[in-house]
């Protein structure tokens, strides 16, 4: 894996720690670091390698990730 942001590396990932801890109850919080480092894992980057932008690939897996959520109704009360 190239060089990533260490965060990426860290199951406690601390950003999303940090946002669950300060949401409202009726805001439902997405981690998919999980599909990232599975990616990165593989040789498929989802960050660029000095930037903290996703790439194409990242952006695609949020899209599908994102997509499936809203087909099962997941965002629903």
């Amino acid at each position: 894996i190239r060089d990533r942001p260490s965060a990426m590396h860290d199951h406690a990932y601390p950003f999303l720690t940090q946002l669950k801890s300060k949401a409202s109850k009726k805001v439902k919080v997405l981690n998919l670091l999980p599909a990232f480092q599975a990616s990165e894992a593989k040789g498929a980057p989802v960050y660029y390698l000095h930037d903290p932008h996703l790439t194409d690939l990242g952006q695609s897996i949020l899209a599908n990730d994102v997509d499936s959520l809203l087909k099962a109704d997941y965002f629903r009360e």
